[in-house]
Parts: C-alpha cells; structure tokens; sequence
C-alpha cells in the first residue's frame, strides 16, 4: 500500500479518520463534509495545497498526528490534539502564522499523560485571539501539581483566550 495517496472524501463521509500514510487535498480539495477528522498517531493530512485550510463551524479535527499547511479553526469549529499521551504537530512555512484559532481547543486529561509532551506543538505563530479552551478531566492526570504545556510553538504567540472552561483547580498562565 502506498504511503501517500490524494482523496477527497464523497459528500456522505461524516467521519474521516486517518489512521496511517498521507491524506493530501488537492489545490481545490475539500473535506468539509466531514463534522470529525481524525488524524492518528501515524497519519499525516497535507492541506499545504489549499493555500489555507479552515476548519469550519461544527466540525471537529482531532487526533495526535501530523497537520501540514496553514490551518484556521473558525469559530464554531474545534481542534481537539493530542489523546493519551500524543501530541498533535502543525507544520507549516517557517515564520508564518500557521495556526490560526477562533474556535474552541478541547483537551482532555488521561491517567497517562507525560507532563512533557503538549497536547499542540505548531511551526511557525499561532494566534489565538478570541479563541476558546475547554479542558476536562485534567484531575487525571496525576495525584502531584505539574505543569502541562498545552501549545508549543516555534514563532510567536497573538492573543489569549477569549474564554477558558477549565477542570476545577487548574489554571492557565502564559
């Protein structure tokens, strides 16, 4: 089977999960059919031929494998990285702002989280102005007070989060 193969999901896919190799989207591509995308551990979903993939209201794209290309989650629309212990990677151009985040970042705690790995980790600027973050369960992640690191990012950050729904007792600090 080859590790790279170009697909645009029929109107009827509802989910589109990647679960290994690359789902790459042509120049004038679409998944937006699909309210959940679900890129694996070892998935990896090019968008960079779109020339700026949105995530548009009611859907979800979730998952800890590989994002490539500029990636916008619009309001209405949730990002949702990571799982237990996976951290979901947004490549980009060096330098650009490749995630842009008007939406909602949902993450949820686990028993088996590593304190080291976050749950997003960007090349290039996010901007997370008038965004929203929604984290549930993080009372599973240990018994100890740690520090999670939700993004990490090569270029630069604009913005905080406009709202935060956070698990009792935690808090967020930039």
């Amino acid at each position: 089977m080859p590790s790279s193969s170009k697909l645009i999901p029929s109107p009827r896919m509802k989910l589109s999960t990647l679960f290994f190799g690359t789902l790459a989207l042509g120049s004038s591509g679409s998944i937006s059919s699909s309210a959940v995308i679900n890129v694996t551990g070892a998935g990896t979903f090019d968008v960079s031929a779109v020339g700026g993939f949105t995530i548009n209201s009611g859907q979800t794209l979730m998952g800890a494998g590989a994002v490539t290309g500029v990636t916008t989650v619009a309001a209405g629309g949730t990002l949702a990285p990571g799982g237990s212990n996976g951290t979901m990677s947004i490549f980009g151009d060096t330098g650009a702002e490749n995630l842009v985040l008007r939406g909602t970042l949902s993450v949820a705690g686990d028993a088996i989280r590593n304190s080291s790995a976050p749950w997003l980790s960007v090349t290039g600027s996010v901007d997370i102005a008038s965004s929203t973050l929604t984290a549930d369960n993080l009372d599973l992640l240990t018994a100890e007070p740690q520090r999670y690191t939700l993004i990490t990012y090569t270029g630069t950050r604009t913005g905080g989060f406009a709202s935060q729904t956070l698990t009792p007792g935690w808090r967020i600090s930039y």
